[in-house]
């Protein structure tokens, strides 16, 4: 009997030793897998994430992360770029390791991994100015719509019955299509798009809907190579969160190539009026009257044309940094808007606040630094009642902006100011409507000149693009809650809670360690 012990003692031992042996193997085999180098394939026109300089090089976001990356593991990086259709038809050959700049889909699920996404990325509807009524996928019907092959966006447009495409091998040839006038409506997503409508100075020319749909930037590699994927997203997990945001800064941060369209409509301004003052020192004195009068109406346009272009110049500025503040609170976006509103239009107090669905209260939720300053308020929201409210519930009621350029005329809408109120001399309120409610509402106030249509105009734009912001991150922000209250309802249940896959339990609530005393 004792001997029979001593046996089976034996063999657990060396069954123990076997098992280890088999581990290790294991262990030294994946390190033997490892490459020495990867070779990575992208789009090559996607600014500011990838695009090649002067000289031909690929540069942008996307470039920096992983040469970063490279630093970071010690293993090198073959990157190649190449027009979108080109990288994946190559990347499903099996001539690279990783594919970037990539959106899920479906589809594309059924032959990649994904690592964990990366970048945000909005993808609109761009339209000529001159074609009214596109709004969503739907008013899309009967038009022909320029998209880049391989995008993610073909499948989305199908699947919502929009068939008539025309495909482009870059969204840059799209936007050379749209300026020689051989495009008029596309699906691109946002940040090229506005990179390379600025580049071809046809920025004015075309509007955009609200986003279509957010995609996400991932890398991805072959169904199954579990290995490679972990390799990707450990070295990616070594970069700091402060690396990442300087290379943000690096390409978001100065912004000043938006700028430079612009200086040749200045340098046109200031030729054109160079040449009417030498022209007039020309012209004989019984015609000097009847051009001065037009030089002075020429001037007076040119600088009307110039104050459109820089508040659509300003405004897309803006947009652009609502979608870099996208994880900021809806109270910081707002502040931003009625500060940006206020200053561009030159007014000395702006507010912005809420409507209830009832349309019977405003609740005023941000305040320009002026009212904060001059005004018996403390920043917090005030909630004001509609019905018996002045001029400034005009656009609520009857779902129209409201300009009032000399606020002493007699109006039947005014009601005079409560105690400790600022003077108004001029007065603007515009309001934004959806489903026929009033949803927000902007009021500015003592513009040193008067309000125009101008004014109504790029400001509905701007708080068109904040509404939509809004709803997107109410949301998000309602799906979150929603989240955290049911993962609390689970935790502070007195039952014992687990979820299990393939055989493996993946969550266990705190109830079933007390319960089953497992750790």
């Amino acid at each position: 009997m004792h001997h029979f012990k001593k046996m089976l003692l034996h063999l657990f031992f060396y069954a123990i030793i076997g098992q280890c042996f088999f581990v290790y193997a294991e262990f030294f085999q994946d390190l033997n897998n490892i490459p020495r180098k990867i070779k990575v394939v992208m789009d090559d026109n996607y600014p500011p994430y990838v695009f090649r300089d002067e000289e031909g090089n690929l540069q942008g976001i996307t470039i920096d992360q992983w040469k970063l990356w490279e630093r970071k593991t010690g293993i090198q990086v073959d990157i190649h770029g190449m027009d979108w259709a080109e990288a994946q038809n190559k990347m499903r050959k099996g001539e690279f390791d990783v594919i970037d700049t990539i959106f899920f889909t479906e589809e594309r699920a059924k032959i990649y991994d994904y690592s964990k996404p990366y970048a945000k990325i909005d993808v609109s509807i761009f339209f000529h100015k001159d074609i009214p009524g596109i709004f969503n996928v739907h008013s899309l019907k009967g038009f022909t719509v320029a998209v880049k092959s391989g995008d993610a966006a073909i499948d989305y447009l199908r699947r919502n019955g929009i068939n008539n495409l025309q495909e482009f091998p870059s969204y840059e040839a799209i936007v050379k299509a749209a300026k020689e006038r051989k495009v008029h409506v596309a699906v691109i997503d946002n940040p090229p798009a506005l990179y390379f409508l600025y580049k071809a100075g046809i920025l004015e020319e075309f509007r955009h809907s609200d986003p279509l749909y957010t995609g996400e930037f991932h890398r991805a590699v072959r169904k199954g190579n579990a290995l490679l994927l972990k390799l990707v997203q450990d070295g990616f997990s070594q970069i700091s969160e402060k690396e990442f945001k300087q290379i943000d800064k690096k390409w978001f941060g100065a912004g000043q190539f938006f700028f430079v369209p612009y200086l040749r409509y200045i340098a046109i301004g200031f030729g054109i009026l160079i040449l009417t003052i030498l022209l007039m020192s020309l012209w004989n004195a019984i015609l000097r009257k009847k051009v001065r009068e037009k030089t002075l109406e020429n001037i007076k346009e040119i600088k009307k044309r110039e104050e459109e272009r820089q508040q659509e110049f300003l405004r897309n500025a803006l947009l652009l940094k609502l979608y870099q503040m996208s994880e900021s609170p809806i109270e910081q976006i707002m502040d931003l808007i009625v500060q940006h509103c206020v200053s561009t239009t030159g007014s000395k107090y702006g507010f912005i606040g809420y409507i209830s669905d009832d349309e019977r209260l405003m609740q005023a939720q941000i305040w320009s630094d002026e009212v904060l300053r001059q005004c018996a308020v403390d920043g917090k929201p005030v909630i004001f009642p509609i019905e018996n409210a002045g001029l400034w519930a005009i656009p609520v009621k009857e779902k129209r902006p409201i300009v009032v350029n000399n606020y002493n005329d007699p109006n039947p809408y005014k009601k005079g100011y409560p105690e400790g109120h600022i003077s108004i001399e001029r007065f603007l309120c515009i309001p934004v409507a959806e489903k026929d409610c009033v949803r927000i509402l902007l009021g500015l106030a003592n513009k040193q000149e008067p309000y125009t249509e101008a004014d109504v105009f790029h400001l509905s734009l701007i708080l068109e693009g904040l509404w939509g912001f809004i709803k997107k991150k109410k949301i998000e922000d309602a799906l979150k809650s929603s989240e955290e209250r049911y993962r609390t309802v689970i935790e502070s249940s007195n039952d014992a809670i687990t979820i299990v896959s393939n055989g493996k339990h993946v969550y266990v609530n705190k109830r079933f360690y007390e319960i089953t005393g497992y750790s």
